[in-house]
């Protein structure tokens, strides 16, 4: 075994400084381990160096992003670029046990299972490009290589602050001052046809400056990541048509969402903001957009041509502009695909819809615009959950593809639908606001750190479900502290001392903590302290005071839902307000409070809760068109591997579950703020809205902060 130690050296060739960078902040954030870099000239690959240093981060002959591991007396990681540095960097401390703060000796030779692999997101909003950089480093540590940014009206324009004015107006007045419930989601169904999303999230529905942004790219690319803008063209054009009316493709609409693709102006206003993207972002790929084009061939200028000719001629003018710069050219390609989906409707086709409200429209026909513009634009593909051959219909076409709004622990048949070379990989999409908070809730950092390890390793497939998912739940520990510059107390071996534990004769259930699976060893050493069987007490049907005095540096509560509850995206702009189950309310000795908030789908889940796909059978897998078509299915969607709550990636941000076959239990770690303090009395008082539901509690510890 090798052992860290409290103190360590490293050196690093000066191209992986990043890397030595983030090797000493992870060893102090997760371990408290201090990593000093050696000062001086040397040549890392002498003998002296290695007597030197307790780890050495060195170039060598190796593929792009690829490494190897090696463990004797010292560590040393060998890569051929930064990237391959951080990755094994990454997998270094992940392979650490964080109790003995050892490693088995080895040596590993690592790289990626497919090429691209990233996630696609808004910008942050002033406040929050400091959280932004930490969503950054989480990826550049799980691997992922690229971020897709979206620019639209979030970024300043120098040349046309107009853009920038009429952005911030829309998005204030689109939450805030038009009619309806929904929020933004009230426009996209006010009018005729089902309008594009508006993204009001993005920059906190304003915008950053251009040095804000570049600041933002640079950090990025520090940490290995491609990035790619994202200057939405065609659909999506809220930014350039509200601001500039002359260019919609529909002149009377009170929000044009679409510019006319025969229009000059059209191309002018696009290219001059097109320029000042690629001054901040200096990238080797640009996103168009181009999902959610729901008009086209409406207008004086361009009704006479056909979908597929003006959607071809568009194109072909934005990919003319970005081929002279040697920019290579992505799009979200729906259009472009002409399948029959599982109710039966052949997409790409035109065909008729009528709104709730009776509004008839006619969605375009663009596909065969396929047929006359350049092979090596890159495909998005987000269709692939609507069918099950997306990626070869691409293929056959002769364009590469990246899977889209990607979500791994979902995909069936991994291994067959990514096995050619032509799909370059997946990108994870964050339609929501970009803080944790939000990623947390809408279950992103679980996805991420899913997708990216399926998209690193050369094996996965869904009969690893399980594995991958308890692999994650483990990884969580690394997330929460990149994110929040601290380490869990557990993760970083604080003790337990049991408080409280529920009577057996006021049970709602029982759960067996031996039977339990211990996914995570911090927690499960935890949970230990509890004993063999706990018994859960609802806190509406008994008025639970638990009179102990303690001082503590946090608390661990083994608890549960009674039932599960209603999941609503962040998009979709949820009242949050009857998720609030349960206050455990804490009196300290001066007579000041604090209060740990249970809260479902964020610090607590359901009894029922289960690691499983919802559905994973042969039947899933093998299922057709023909088989949908005959059994007349109603959804829109194949068959998907998806777990059994729609919760699942939300409560596994913060909480570890304990699950016996009969009930599961929610471990969830608060940090006191008052640790010198000592507390003297806690009371759980229901605060559920729903009169079947309740906090069911198990049992609260204090944590008691050992450094290693």
């Amino acid at each position: 075994m090798y052992y860290l130690k409290k103190n360590m050296t490293y050196c690093c060739d000066e191209e992986f400084k990043i890397g030595g960078e983030k090797l000493q902040e992870y060893l102090s954030l997760f371990y408290g381990i201090k990593a000093d870099r050696i000062a001086g000239n040397f040549d890392i690959k002498t003998e002296k160096v290695t007597e030197l240093a307790d780890i050495i981060l060195r170039k060598g002959t190796l593929e792009e992003e690829h490494f190897s591991l090696d463990i004797e007396q010292n560590v040393t990681i060998t890569a051929g670029d930064i990237k391959g540095a951080i990755y094994g960097v990454s997998t270094f401390l992940q392979k650490m046990d964080n109790e003995t703060l050892a490693v088995e000796k080895m040596h590993l030779m690592d790289g990626p299972y497919k090429k691209l692999r990233g996630m696609h997101l808004y910008l942050p909003a002033r406040e929050n490009i400091g959280v932004y950089k930490r969503i950054l480093d989480t990826m550049a540590f799980f691997k992922m290589n690229t971020v897709i940014i979206e620019v639209g009206g979030a970024m300043e324009y120098e040349k046309h602050p107009e853009i920038n004015e009429k952005w911030e107006w829309f998005c204030h007045f689109a939450d805030f001052e038009f009619p309806g419930i929904g929020r933004s989601r009230s426009v996209q169904w006010s009018d005729t046809y089902w309008k594009d999303s508006i993204h009001t999230e993005h920059a906190g529905g304003s915008y950053l400056t251009k040095a804000e942004v570049k600041d933002i790219v640079q950090h990025a690319k520090s940490l290995g990541l491609t990035v790619i803008p994202e200057i939405q063209a065609l659909s999506h054009s809220y930014y350039m048509t509200l601001a500039h009316r002359e260019i919609a493709e529909l002149q009377d609409d009170m929000f044009p969402d679409s510019y006319c693709p025969l229009k000059e102006k059209s191309y002018e206003l696009y290219f001059e903001v097109a320029e000042e993207v690629l001054e901040v972002f200096e990238p080797e790929i640009v996103s168009v957009g181009h999902d959610e084009i729901r008009v086209l061939g409406e207008c004086e200028t361009c009704r006479e041509k056909t979908g597929h000719e003006l959607l071809a001629y568009e194109l072909n003018r934005l990919h003319e502009f970005y081929a002279k710069k040697n920019i290579r050219m992505m799009m979200w390609g729906e259009m472009l695909l002409h399948y029959q989906n599982y109710k039966g409707v052949w997409m790409g086709e035109k065909r008729e819809t009528i709104n709730e409200y009776g509004f008839h429209h006619v969605y375009p026909e663009g596909y065969n615009a396929k047929y006359h513009i350049p092979k090596d634009i890159l495909m998005l593909n987000w269709q692939y959950s609507r069918d099950h051959k997306t990626e070869q219909y691409y293929e056959e076409d002769g364009f590469q593809s990246v899977f889209g709004n990607f979500e791994g622990s979902k995909i069936l048949n991994w291994q067959k639908r990514s096995i050619s070379d032509n799909t370059l990989g997946a990108e994870v999409s964050t339609w929501v606001v970009t803080d944790e908070d939000t990623f947390a809730k809408d279950g992103i950092f679980f996805e991420m750190a899913f997708s990216a390890n399926m998209l690193w390793e050369h094996d996965y497939d869904n009969d690893k479900y399980e594995e991958m998912t308890e692999k994650v739940i483990r990884q969580m520990y690394f997330i929460k502290a990149i994110m929040r510059g601290e380490a869990s107390l557990l993760f970083r071996g604080a003790d337990t001392e049991v408080i409280y534990t529920g009577e057996k004769e006021w049970a709602f259930a029982r759960l067996d903590l031996v039977k339990a699976k211990s996914i995570s060893k911090p927690a499960g050493k935890a949970a230990d302290k509890f004993g063999d069987t706990v018994y859960g007490v609802s806190v509406d049907a008994v008025n639970l005071l638990i009179k102990k005095e303690f001082k503590a540096e946090g608390l661990v509560f083994l608890h549960a839902a009674k039932k599960d509850m209603e999941y609503i995206p962040s998009h979709r702009f949820p009242d949050y307000a009857p998720l609030g189950l349960c206050a455990y309310v804490l009196l300290y000795e001066d007579g000041s409070i604090e209060t740990v908030n249970a809260v479902f789908g964020k610090t607590v889940g359901n009894t029922g809760y289960e690691i499983k796909c919802g559905d994973g059978s042969e039947e899933a897998e093998n299922f057709t068109i023909d088989d949908a078509l005959e059994e007349k299915k109603e959804g829109l969607k194949a068959p998907t591997f998806a777990p059994n709550s729609q919760w699942f990636g939300s409560i596994l941000y913060d909480c570890i579950p304990f699950i016996d076959g009969e009930a599961t239990a929610f471990l969830y770690e608060w940090k006191n703020p008052h640790p010198d303090k000592k507390i003297v009395k806690m009371r759980a008082i229901n605060t559920c809205q729903d009169v079947e539901q309740s906090v069911v509690l198990f049992g609260i510890a204090a944590m008691h902060y050992t450094d290693n």
